[in-house]
């Protein structure tokens, strides 16, 4: 489901920002190849560019205070009665690991996964989740925005950039987060529709799983050069429908016991370590906006900051 979002008041929004990370680091794969993307990106300009990121774990933070973060489906499952939440975290530790498995074929992951969220959604709809209560859930949640958000939202918006979040996890929750910017990005995700009571009435269709959200994409009109975000290998491919000219693909490694480095190296062209910011993103829509770069902005990607040069 698509939505804009319109102006929210900001008072919030500083609790749910992470603050910056000086620990992150960050690998290139392929320099020369970067270097060539970023030159194509420079000369597009910005009027050809859009940014596609997920959600969870890739705009939100993966620890917070040295414990893990969650993501907006647990954020959910904070909102309703204890059965339904245990009933759901069974389900997820059944399903959970269909996600990542390389013991199984992909048409047979997404078979389980598509099974997996039409039993979340029907345990949802028969729940005592109420409206209000997700919404205040979710300032009650230890989910946070990672550090940098900010200005990228704000550059997208100042050089007419689109941004769309393109999420497996409960759109309510995202729209929350990010309706406190001025111009939110556009968001496609998993959304309840409410009954004018504020009870959930049936989800937003067509339901959208780690593995399919290519099909988001598919016969609809994208940028010619699309700035690819994610923390999971399938992320890199949420474009691959699309029609376009390049790509650079940015992955967030937060845990290398879930996902082996290599694996990243194959499928993306920056990969952030150590749990790291959005400066990546940041310094790339500065370079693509024709903005003056400066190191000190960016003391964790010294490495990078020349490469308009």
């Amino acid at each position: 489901m698509f939505r804009k979002l319109g102006f929210r008041e900001l008072s919030t929004l500083k609790k749910s920002i992470a603050p910056f990370n000086m620990e992150e680091s960050v690998l290139v794969p392929n320099p020369r190849s970067l270097m060539l993307k970023m030159q194509d990106f420079c000369e597009a300009g910005c009027q050809n560019t859009q940014v596609v990121t997920d959600f969870d774990f890739t705009l939100t933070k993966y620890y917070n205070n040295g414990a893990k973060g969650i993501a907006t489906h647990q954020v959910l499952y904070r909102s309703i009665d204890s059965n339904t939440a245990e009933y759901m975290n069974q389900l997820r530790a059944h399903y959970q690991k269909f996600e990542t498995s390389s013991e199984i074929p992909d048409y047979q992951r997404k078979q389980l996964l598509k099974e997996w969220y039409s039993k979340v959604n029907q345990a949802v709809l028969s729940s005592n989740l109420t409206k209000d209560k997700l919404y205040r859930t979710v300032w009650d949640s230890p989910i946070f925005l990672r550090s940098g958000i900010q200005q990228a939202v704000q550059t997208c918006e100042e050089s007419q950039i689109p941004m769309t979040v393109v999420s497996a996890g409960i759109g309510n929750v995202i729209e929350t987060l990010l309706g406190q910017f001025s111009k939110a990005p556009q968001i496609v995700s998993n959304f309840i529709q409410w009954t004018p009571s504020g009870q959930p009435s049936c989800f937003s269709e067509p339901t959208i799983h780690p593995l399919d959200k290519s099909k988001v994409f598919k016969n609809k009109p994208i940028r010619s050069h699309v700035l690819v975000m994610g923390d999971m290998p399938s992320d890199a491919k949420q474009v691959e429908k699309a029609e376009y000219t390049n790509s650079i693909k940015v992955g967030f490694l937060n845990d290398p016991k879930v996902f082996c480095v290599e694996e990243f190296k194959e499928n993306f062209d920056i990969i952030v370590l150590k749990d790291g910011n959005l400066a990546v993103l940041n310094l790339i829509l500065e370079l693509i906006s024709g903005k003056e770069l400066y190191p000190e902005d960016y003391p964790t990607l010294s490495q990078l900051v020349p490469v308009r040069s």
